[in-house]
């Protein structure tokens, strides 16, 4: 039935998933964040968001840049919903509170250290539904759930050319 799926996503999949879930973007909050610390303009966060609050509404076919919340994404026929690690800055607590529909929240425990706006929000704390759940992976990073780069070749070559070659490594992986 395409009534009622679930939806689960990594990465910005995972991202992806919990706007699906009713989480609504509040770029003010990060536009905050963003401006408090200087180190934290180095966050994709920050740079591939503030300053394009335009294009983005462009995109999500609104006249205008919303103040406060932005206006609700989410597919009703979502009836569950998994976020395998991505990162939460768009939404702050209130735009984590919209969600209603049942979420499993997963991330590494070593993606915290890594990127500090992952848990940007309390998304566990803050996330609306009355059915959640959260397992953070104690020792895995953020590309746990990819495959490993024997299993991946081509995605492993292209991993390389663009200078990003992390990307099917996890430190999980190498664990004896």
């Amino acid at each position: 039935s395409t009534e009622k799926v679930g939806i689960g996503g990594w990465s910005l999949g995972g991202v992806t998933s919990v706007i699906e879930a009713g989480a609504r973007f509040d770029l003010e909050n990060l536009r905050a964040w963003c401006e408090e610390d200087e180190s934290h303009a180095e966050f994709f966060a920050c740079s591939d968001t503030v300053g394009h609050e335009e294009e983005i509404a462009e995109f999500m076919g609104l006249e205008e840049v919303p103040e406060g919340l932005w206006p609700a994404q989410n597919d009703e026929r979502i009836a569950a919903a998994v976020r395998l690690s991505g990162s939460m800055h768009w939404f702050g607590e209130e735009g984590l509170a919209a969600i209603e529909t049942p979420v499993l929240l997963i991330h590494g425990g070593q993606e915290e250290m890594e990127d500090v706006s992952l848990e940007m929000g309390n998304p566990y704390d803050n996330a609306g539904s009355e059915r959640k759940a959260q397992v953070v992976l104690k020792d895995a990073g953020h590309y746990t759930f990819f495959s490993s780069c024997e299993e991946s070749p081509d995605v492993y070559n292209l991993s390389l050319q663009i200078g990003f070659p992390t990307f099917c490594a996890d430190s999980v992986w190498d664990m004896d």
